[in-house]
């Protein structure tokens, strides 16, 4: 039950009885029959109408409120009236009637009533009192403005979730009126914001405000209506809010224009979807121009047919008929039996429809046949679509890449790589052969020639047995130059260990280095630190023989009194060997041939210091095979400095 006092309808004065004052006192009318001089049974049936005396009983009802009530007239009569209307949850109590009929003064509240039946009603009740000052009775009058407050309810929820709000502007009081849903609309409190035009304007977006501005001023001056759609600055959150506000004028009984009302509503959930609905209109036609394209360039590139669920051919692009060369209404209806060779074998396709079939897509390469029986391979990509609903398989869609050419390269590659294997297992049984047939007479010849040098008595044969046995080395040291520059030995299979590098050159390397240089009259200048321990992971016979050919090419390159350096070092990350000479050095232009097998990069020294062109190329590749580096660094003039780097583990 609702107990908030309102103020009565506009219309009530038309259904107050004439008999009641404007002070809400009754005046007792003359009765027709004498029985009475207050009858209410001849009232309209929506009016509830009932006396009570000064102590408080009914003494006579309308057939309305009887109705009403769902009583006999004798079952209210000479009753309190509290007692009749608090089963139905009306409140009038008898506190009340004695307060109207002290102050004479009148009572009036709206109330909500459940009825049974009909269910929900709004019942606006009101007690009077008569000018007669003897007459105790109060006469409480009901009138049902049940349709009236669901009209008001059905305002206020529809104002409410629509964002809609009135709004007035009284021309000659230059005053501006906002309902509470304005307010809310425009972020501000009722209790700390007075609308005005110049407050109002503010909140538009200065592009907007000319165009209300325009609309009031026209609406005045012309009289004419307006409807527009703006955008205000919501001062809560400061967001954009679009807004939709319709303006009419009112005039007065001279017809002079008096006031502008209208509405004022939050339209920025329709902008919302109608930018989102214009984003997927664009969206949408991006796609399917998108489409188009990639449709024509799938086309261009790739053989694209669709099937139903049991395999049967329902689509076929242009590409597929040509590469296949069967017509389009061939190959609907049919099934890929129809471009199937004997290519593969039946568990093939077995695992190809099991995958398909499960679900899942499957990748591979087909090998079919034309229409003219030539075969041709593609490499295929076939994907099941499910019915979303039914989750069950419609279509499968196969793209395929023609791969004939690339196939035919392949077969190419992998018989040249075959006959490349085999040339190489060929080379290596050649080198093997004439390593082992070139070094065992050359051994003859050096031992040999060592065992004349220690038997022969006269000075010229020694010199002689001298000569034979340095030109067997020498071409000893030739022959496995080139055979350690043809062999293909891989890193696996080398006999490596952790050594201390540095310390292992300084004390075997370096005094037969010494004696070379001696002998021919070079001088060699040592750079070693204090103390080095670092261990490289390396093959020690290989990286001796790379460094050894670093050095004989250094010595090769240089003339009698000319300086060799030979410096170690090591760095937080490296350990390195500088090889460094005060030769001619290598011209510019010539120095991208240095690592090349048997190119002689200077001239004018190798017909003097006569030399194959591999031993750089042979060191290079030992240094590399055990994880090192060699490279020749920029020196300063014409001097030439080779750089061996290892990585510290």
């Amino acid at each position: 039950m609702s107990t908030s006092s309102i103020l009565p309808p506009a219309d009530a004065a038309a259904e107050t009885p004439s008999n009641v004052s404007d002070g809400g006192v009754l005046h007792p009318t003359p009765s027709e029959t004498g029985v009475s001089p207050y009858t209410f049974h001849d009232l309209p049936g929506q009016l509830y109408f009932l006396s009570v005396n000064d102590s408080g009983c009914v003494v006579d009802a309308n057939g309305a409120f009887l109705a009403f009530v769902g009583k006999k007239r004798q079952d209210v009569l000479e009753q309190p009236v509290e007692s009749i209307v608090s089963d139905l949850g009306i409140y009038i109590t008898q506190d009340i009637i004695q307060q109207v009929r002290e102050t004479r003064q009148p009572w009036g509240e709206a109330q909500e009533y459940h009825h049974p039946s009909s269910g929900k009603h709004f019942i606006e009740w009101r007690c009077y009192t008569t000018v007669r000052q003897t007459d105790n009775r109060v006469y409480v009058v009901g009138v049902d403005v049940s349709h009236h407050q669901f009209v008001k309810d059905q305002l206020a929820e529809t104002t409410s979730v629509g964002r809609v709000g009135y709004w007035r502007f009284d021309l000659n009081h230059e005053k501006l009126f906002w309902s509470d849903e304005i307010y809310a609309i425009h972020g501000v409190s009722k209790d700390d914001f007075v609308p005005s035009v110049e407050t109002a304007i503010e909140f538009y977006l200065p592009a907007d405000r000319e165009i209300i501005s325009a609309a009031v001023v026209d609406c005045i001056e012309n009289h004419k209506a307006y409807t527009i759609h703006l955008r205000i600055m919501q001062q809560s959150t400061g967001r954009t809010i679009y807004v939709e506000t319709k303006g009419r004028p009112e005039f007065d009984v001279e017809g002079r224009i008096e006031a502008i009302s209208g509405t004022f509503r939050d339209r920025s959930d329709i902008v919302l979807v109608q930018n989102e609905h214009e984003v997927m209109v664009k969206s949408l036609q991006e796609a399917r121009h998108l489409s188009e394209h990639l449709h024509h360039t799938l086309d261009e590139h790739a053989l694209v047919s669709i099937t139903d669920a049991t395999g049967v051919i329902i689509y076929a692009n242009t590409k597929f008929t040509e590469v296949s060369g069967y017509k389009l209404d061939e190959l609907l209806g049919n099934k890929h039996n129809i471009i199937k060779s004997d290519k593969h074998d039946a568990a093939f396709y077995k695992d190809l429809w099991r995958t398909i079939a499960s679900g899942e897509t499957w990748q591979g390469e087909i090998c079919n046949r034309k229409k003219d029986g030539e075969l041709y391979w593609v490499r295929s990509t076939i994907v099941p679509f499910k019915n979303t609903y039914t989750d069950k398989i419609e279509q499968y869609v196969a793209v395929r890449t023609e791969i004939t050419e690339a196939k035919k390269l392949q077969a190419e590659l992998d018989a040249a790589l075959k006959m490349a294997e085999e040339g190489n297992l060929a080379k290596s049984r050649f080198i093997a052969n004439m390593s082992h047939e070139l070094r065992t007479p050359l051994n003859h010849i050096i031992g040999f020639s060592d065992l004349l040098m220690s038997l022969a008595d006269d000075k010229q044969a020694q010199e002689f047995a001298s000569y034979i046995r340095n030109s067997g080395q020498e071409l000893f040291e030739k022959l496995q130059s080139v055979l350690e520059l043809s062999a293909n030995i891989a890193p696996d299979n080398l006999n490596q260990s952790n050594v201390q590098l540095l310390k292992h050159i300084e004390e075997d390397l370096f005094p037969g280095f010494r004696s070379s240089a001696s002998k021919a009259g070079r001088i060699l200048e040592e750079e070693v630190p204090n103390q080095s321990a670092t261990e490289i992971y390396l093959c020690t016979d290989e990286i001796d023989r790379a460094i050894k050919y670093v050095f004989e090419n250094a010595v090769r390159y240089t003339r009698s009194g000319e300086k060799i350096l030979l410096r170690l070092s090591e760095t937080d990350t490296k350990v390195q060997i500088d090889l460094a000479d005060e030769g001619p050095g290598i011209p510019e232009e010539k120095q991208n041939l240095i690592f090349t097998p048997f190119a002689l990069v200077n001239e004018d020294y190798s017909a003097a210091t006569p030399g194959m062109g591999v031993g750089l190329p042979v060191a290079k590749r030992l240094i590399e095979r055990n994880g090192g580096t060699l490279e020749l660094i920029e020196m300063p003039g014409k001097s030439t400095c080779f750089r061996i780097s290892f990585n510290r583990s």
